[in-house]
């Protein structure tokens, strides 16, 4: 009857006495060695593998011979060449020693193809930058994720299982509560679909990265969700990107808004205040040519800012003449885009003035243009215009949009004073403004 149960087994099967003789073989050890029961039986261990006791194949047979405790063993086969057999040594009652193994070559080759496919996909998300992870639905979200999946979420390699909460404890703050939403959705739905992009905080690093997940959820045929597979992006850069660009979409409407004002303001204050149609005209050409001229500053600094020099010589650059009629002193100092641009309208229309009716109506006339900077308390701009050599000069009866414009409007857009006094030997214009914050106070 012990034979035939030996018999059954799937594995091979044999047995040794003290003297290492071989006494039982069953049918499983027959295919092993290519040998029957009866040729078997009564040989010597060490003759039926082809080796000596003293060999490193057969060392751990002597090893639980002599312990008397079971022990496993690996090895490649001696009779079957190229052949890995698994199996178990243990002691018998008689003195003697069982051998029970099986063939695992066929496990072993499997196992070593799906390591070297896992590494493959594993490279091939890494090129491509996407992580994969797995979600076992049907009992508390168990989860495996990939190398690269680790790597885009900032986590060592044990996080390989990390929770459902742990997943949900590193989404940002702020995308928390919709993500997790939109994911229990998604698995409680008839869809087989599943995508989101929410922020994460890193834990290897704190960074904020935005992640694209697109996964596919796998169901039963009742529509219970089992199990989710799916793909991480890192889609940072393209967020970011999309961010910016909504950004510049508004600062441009802005922009355009204001400008369009200031134009709208120019063309009616300058019709309203000419005498003739040519005199508006050539009023609002020359106003909207300093603006496009502090437009082309702001836009060459991609309107994060602009020299204040720049400013000034761009605006007496149309007036200048062969003879420097301009005397500029001043350093560079850095405007921000408002500031830049109500300087530039207010230099136009001292300039403007100069050539009506001041300095620079006359062939001796000049203008002096000098800025510094204040040390207490920072952050403070002096600027100073004073017509020199000009007809003598009185106060108008009433004050154009010129002179609205200098004095109230940029005050107000500098967030400081301006006073423009009508002195009998020329026009003294002077400006004390706060500088921006990036501004160099010493730079002059």
């Amino acid at each position: 009857m012990l034979v035939a149960i030996l018999d059954g087994i799937e594995e091979a099967f044999y047995a040794v006495d003290p003297q290492w003789r071989v006494t039982v073989f069953n049918r499983g050890a027959e295919d092993h060695f290519r040998l029957s029961r009866e040729e078997a039986s009564g040989r010597n261990l060490w003759e039926l593998l082809g080796a000596a006791p003293e060999a490193e194949i057969s060392q751990p047979f002597v090893s639980a011979m002599e312990s008397r405790r079971p022990t496993l063993v690996q090895a490649e086969s001696i009779v079957r060449s190229g052949r890995l057999i698994e199996g178990r040594l243990f002691p018998l009652p008689d003195g003697g020693l069982g051998v029970a193994f099986r063939d695992v070559t066929e496990r072993r080759t499997a196992e070593t193809a799906l390591k070297q496919r896992e590494a493959e996909l594993a490279e091939v998300q890494r090129i491509a930058g996407v992580g994969g992870l797995e979600v076992d639905l049907r009992d508390g979200f168990a989860n495996r994720r990939s190398p690269e999946y680790l790597r885009l979420h900032g986590l060592p390699p044990e996080a390989e299982h990390e929770s459902h909460e742990a997943w949900v404890a590193r989404i940002h703050p702020d995308d928390r509560d919709r993500t997790e939403r939109e994911f229990r959705e998604a698995v409680a739905g008839p869809s087989p679909r599943y995508e989101s992009e929410y922020r994460i905080i890193r834990p290897a690093d704190g960074e904020v990265r935005w992640i694209s997940a697109t996964a596919e959820i796998q169901r039963s045929a009742d529509g219970k969700a089992l199990r989710l597979i799916g793909a991480h992006r890192d889609v940072t850069e393209r967020a970011l990107a999309q961010s910016r660009q909504r950004l510049l979409i508004n600062e441009l409407n802005h922009r355009v808004k204001n400008t369009l004002a200031t134009v709208q303001s120019i063309a009616a204050q300058s019709l309203r205040t000419a005498r003739t149609t040519q005199e508006a005209s050539s009023a609002f050409e020359e106003r909207l040519m300093a603006l496009s001229r502090a437009h082309n500053v702001l836009t060459r600094e991609n309107w994060e800012g602009a020299n204040l020099r720049e400013i000034v010589l761009g605006a007496a650059e149309p007036y200048a003449g062969p003879g420097g009629r301009f005397r500029i002193e001043g350093g560079n100092i850095r405007l921000d885009p408002q500031t830049a641009l109500a300087l530039a309208m207010a230099l136009q229309e001292l300039a403007t003035n100069a050539v009506k009716y001041g300095a620079l109506s006359r062939p001796s006339g000049s203008v002096e243009i000098r800025w510094w900077t204040q040390s207490e308390p920072p952050g403070r701009l002096h600027l100073r215009w004073a017509e020199h050599g000009g007809p003598s000069v009185r106060a108008p009866e009433r004050r154009g949009f010129g002179s609205r414009l200098i004095e109230r409007s940029l005050a107000l857009d500098l967030g400081g004073e301006v006073h423009l006094a009508f002195n009998p030997e020329g026009v003294v214009c002077t400006v004390e403004a706060r500088l921006p914050p990036d501004a160099d106070p010493l730079a002059s």
